[in-house]
Order: structure tokens, then C-alpha cells, then sequence
């Protein structure tokens, strides 16, 4: 029942604004109404009323008897002496149970106001409207987040280290304008379905690492490296350990830099290979060496990107999951059969068909799955040269391939990595964009 000290505010405030006080109580915790309307005007605060035996002090308030002990439909005594139903007014019969719902409660109070002659409850009732707007309104920002606030995070440990799961908080239905998941249920991330402090926040309690793998070899180290990493300290996820694993054949020309705390960096020797297209595909027999040498003793996450892009966004923990796949900003709006798989049956990469086209631009995932992932890519180009056939988008091809038999647990939206030539209304921010291409000088 509402506590008796609300009787207390008729002493010193204006009765109708002891009214809209106790309306806001009556909707938020849950009290019966008319003990809420009756400590508003003075009434004994104590149980169920018989709003009847006040009708002689209070001829404005006009009930026939207490709504909330009687399943038939509720009476109103009209001001003018015309017994009004609840049932009259457009309103089926409530039984008691109903009546006990705060909306429900909410209509009650309003009918009292319009049918009694008060000026104070019919100021109340203006008063009360504005309440409801700024109600709805503050509901309407919180709801996005409201499940993600009570729902207990879930963790797997492994290896001594602890991965996180937070896909059951996000918003899906934030987003009506974009697919935001696959047919397989795996979230599609977009901006607005997710809290950014609470991935943030889960993560550094579960100590998360990540390592960032980047190729910059022959003249993309001069053209792009520099600006890619200084972009990475701005933006991507930030408060988190991250170890960079810069792989180029110039180690002495990687830039000297100054990183954030619990952020490292690691500058390894690779070879140079004669064509680019090889520098690619053979990305993957270094990342899936170095994943078992070093980085699965460091690192939860592993994430590899191209070179020739800069972060321009937040680049956080939301896109941290077992496997990590981006749908390519070209293709994502296109009909499937205009995506460029490999389509020759000779090619390991060959797909009939598939579920999106990704980009290998980026992908990533926890050190397990960035390990297979790069074997079997790594087989499969093998045995593509073995058999003198290349696929059509090298290392992509096979990354696509992948996932069509693997299916990525975490599909990033292209927002994650665009191409600023495009324009799409759905793209609300960028995180990480295409820089300008120097083929002429650096696929020589």
C-alpha cells in the first residue's frame, strides 16, 4: 500500500500537485489507485477504501464502490447524478486481478478526473499528461539498454583465460533498417545495438587481449603503415591490452612510436615474395606459425588487417568473438549471384553458392579459430598451386570459402571497414575506412 506519510503532503503542498505526486507512485510501484487518490486528499492511507463512505465529504469523487474488491464493472456516480459504467465509456469489465496493472490504474484516475467537477483535478489531469510524455520519452531512450543492465554476462575459460559472451544484450531490434543477424542467429553488428561501456567494461574485467596483425611489406610499409597504426592508438580497443604484430621485410623502417598503457608492439621479419598476390596468400602460413608460437600464449583475440586503411572510430570490444568475419562494402546490398566467389570447380575456394561475401580486410576471432581458419586457407592455396590454379581473390576467395563450411560466430557490418566513394543512408559512422590506393607504386 502507499506509505500512510503521503497523507502528510496534503498539509503543505497544493492538492493537485499531491495528486500527480501520487499518480507517479501508483504507476511506478504499484499501488491501487484509489489508496493513492485517497492519501492525496487526505483520506486514511490503510488498505482497500470504500471510496463510498467519503462521498459526503468529497461529492466530487463520486464511486459507487472500491474498484479493487469487486470484479463487475466499476460504477461512476456522474457529477450531474447519472450513474456512468466504466463498460458505458468504451471499456470491457475488469475483475480485480486486471484492475491491479498500473496502465489500468492510470485510466481510472483519468476518468475521475473528467468526470468530477474539482478544477484541481482537472488541472491535475493536464499536469499528469505531461508527466506520461516525459515518461514515454525517457522509456523510449533507456529501452535499448534496459535488457543489457540486468542480464549476467557469460564467460567461457579456457587456457587459463577467460572468453567473453554478450551477444544475448544486444538490441537487435535497434536497428529495422539493416539485417542484424544471419540465418544461423550470429549477431550482425551495427551501431546503436550495442553498450559500448559494458562490452568495454566485461572485457577488462576478463583481462581480454588482443593481438592486431598487420603485413607491411615492400613500399605499403612507406605508403601506409605509419598512419595505420597511429589511427589503431586513437581508436582501436582502447582501455584493452593490445600487442601489434607488425610482420614486413624492412623491420629497421617501421616507425618508432609511443603507445598507450598495456599496449606493446612486436616487429617480425618476413620474407619478401615476388608478386603481391603472394604476399597475400602467404599472410597465412605466417599468421598460423606465429598464432602457435607466440600469440596463443599472449593473447585471447588475434585480429589480421590490411595495411592501406585507417581507423577514423571507435574500433572496440563488441567486435571481439570467436570468429570474426566482415561483410565487404561493395557487396552487401547486391543480390548473391552478382557476389565474386571463386567459381571454377578446379579452385579449393570454389563456391556455388553462399551466405554473404566477405572482405579480407579484416578478420579475426580467438586464437583457436584464427588458427584453423589459416591452416585451411592455407591448405587450400597450397593445393591450389599444386594444381597450377589460382583463385580469383587469392587469399579472399578462400577466406569466403571458409566460412561458408565454418560459419563465423560474429559478422561486422560494413561500417567496421568502408569505402568513402560509397554513400548509405544505413551507415550512421565509420570505423575504419579505405585510404587512397598507390598500385602503381607499391604492387611493383
Amino acid at each position: 500500500m502507499v506509505p500512510c506519510s503521503l497523507h502528510g503532503l496534503t498539509h503543505f503542498l497544493p492538492r493537485c500537485v499531491c495528486v500527480c505526486v501520487c499518480v507517479c507512485v501508483c504507476v511506478c510501484v504499484g499501488q491501487p489507485c484509489s489508496v493513492t487518490l485517497g492519501a492525496a486528499f487526505g483520506f486514511a492511507a490503510q488498505g482497500h477504501l470504500d471510496i463510498k463512505q467519503e462521498v459526503n465529504r468529497h461529492p466530487s469523487l463520486c464511486l459507487t464502490s472500491c474498484w479493487h474488491c469487486h470484479s463487475e464493472s466499476p460504477v461512476l456516480a456522474c457529477p450531474r447524478g447519472r450513474p456512468v459504467s466504466l463498460v458505458q465509456l468504451g471499456w470491457t469489465e475488469w475483475t480485480a486481478a486486471e484492475i491491479r496493472t498500473p496502465a489500468k490504474r492510470s485510466l481510472h484516475l483519468i476518468v475521475l478526473c473528467f468526470l468530477s467537477r474539482s478544477s484541481s483535478l482537472k488541472a491535475t489531469l493536464g499536469i499528469f499528461y505531461i508527466i506520461v510524455a516525459v515518461t514515454i520519452i525517457i522509456t523510449q531512450y533507456n529501452i535499448h539498454f534496459s535488457s543489457m543492465e540486468v542480464t549476467p554476462v557469460r564467460t567461457d575459460h579456457r587456457d587459463g583465460r577467460f572468453y567473453v559472451y554478450l551477444d544475448h544484450t544486444l538490441n537487435f531490434g535497434a536497428r529495422q533498417d539493416v539485417p542484424t543477424h544471419t540465418s544461423w542467429d550470429a549477431p550482425i553488428i551495427w551501431e546503436g545495438m550495442f553498450d559500448p561501456d559494458l562490452h568495454d567494461q566485461t572485457h577488462f574485467e576478463a583481462n581480454s587481449s588482443v593481438a592486431l596483425a598487420v603485413f607491411a611489406v615492400g613500399r605499403y610499409l612507406e605508403f601506409y603503415l605509419h598512419n595505420f597504426l597511429t589511427s589503431a592508438e586513437k581508436h582501436f580497443m582502447l582501455g584493452l591490452s593490445v600487442t601489434y604484430y607488425v610482420f614486413t621485410d624492412y623491420p629497421e623502417k617501421v616507425p618508432k612510436m609511443e603507445l598507450g598503457p598495456w599496449r606493446s608492439m612486436k616487429v617480425l621479419q618476413v620474407e619478401k615474395h615476388p608478386r603481391w598476390q603472394d604476399v597475400s596468400m602467404m599472410r597465412m602460413k605466417t599468421l598460423a606459425e606465429f598464432i602457435e608460437s607466440d600469440i596463443r600464449h599472449h593473447c585471447n583475440y588475434v585480429f589480421c588487417f590490411d595495411v592501406d586503411q585507417v581507423f577514423t572510430g571507435r574500433f572496440g570490444s563488441e567486435a571481439l568473438g570467436d570468429s570474426v568475419a566482415l561483410l565487404h562494402a561493395h557487396f552487401y546490398t547486391l543480390p548473391q549471384h552478382r557476389f565474386t566467389y571463386e567459381r571454377r570447380p578446379t579452385s579449393q575456394a570454389f563456391l556455388e553458392t553462399g551466405d554473404f561475401y566477405y572482405h579480407a580486410a579484416l578478420f579475426g576471432g580467438s586464437w583457436e579459430n584464427m588458427k584453423n581458419l589459416t591452416e585451411a586457407c592455407l591448405a587450400g592455396i597450397m593445393e591450389d598451386k599444386k594444381n597450377k590454379v589460382e583463385a580469383v581473390w587469392h587469399d579472399e576467395s578462400h577466406l569466403n570459402k571458409y566460412y561458408w563450411l565454418h560459419k563465423p560466430t560474429r559478422v561486422l557490418s560494413p561500417e567496421y571497414c568502408w569505402d568513402r566513394r560509397l554513400y548509405d543512408i544505413n551507415i550512421w559512422v565509420t570505423r575504419l575506412v579505405w585510404v587512397k590506393k598507390h598500385y602503381r607504386q607499391t604492387r611493383v
